[in-house]
């Protein structure tokens, strides 16, 4: 829980956190409490944006639990969802609970084709990733862009991963988004 009972400081730039509550994602009330700040918010607002990214969103049980909330509370028309993932899981069930929402965007954190991917991202299995992607490509309401993180590992892949990227924007291409 971030909030101002937790952070000292003069300046916020230089806030110190006193507890160090790094498994925030694995507790219910932090989801709970998301969800009525979203209800809360879409009071005074058309719709609203949530950001996922880091540790892996599409992997937790209790992000795809809120979405199911999110679904059955009924604000999920009018939420747009970003992630940052590796897609290296795509559960069907939370692809299914995306058809609910307004629109998902999607950076593909994706450095490198191949077993240079396997490599840098692992345990990720590049066949796999492309499966996900084909999924992906499928589904109207998704929106996926290539995220790399450019390093020693990949700098001289990346010219061949942006051949990459533009032959798959062609799978895309002709779908409305």
């Amino acid at each position: 829980r971030l909030d101002h009972e937790h952070l000292h400081g003069e300046d916020p730039e230089h806030y110190i956190l006193e507890e160090r509550n790094f498994d925030w994602a694995f507790h219910q009330v932090h989801w709970d409490n998301l969800l009525a700040n979203i209800e809360d918010s879409l009071k005074s607002r058309s719709q609203i944006m949530l950001m996922f990214a880091g540790g892996e969103p599409l992997i937790s049980k209790e992000h795809e639990k809120f979405l199911r909330q999110c679904v059955e509370r009924e604000p999920a028309g009018r939420i747009k969802i970003r992630y940052q993932s590796n897609i290296t899981n795509l559960p069907l069930t939370v692809v299914r609970l995306w058809e609910s929402f307004y629109e998902i965007d999607l950076g593909a954190s994706i450095d490198a084709l191949g077993a240079a991917n396997d490599y840098i991202r692992y345990p990720s299995h590049w066949k796999r990733v492309e499966e996900n992607l084909n999924v992906l490509a499928g589904l109207d309401h998704v929106l996926v862009w290539l995220q790399p993180c450019v390093s020693i590992y990949n700098v001289f892949d990346i010219p061949q991963l942006l051949c990459w990227s533009s032959e798959l924007r062609q799978i895309y291409r002709g779908q409305s988004r």
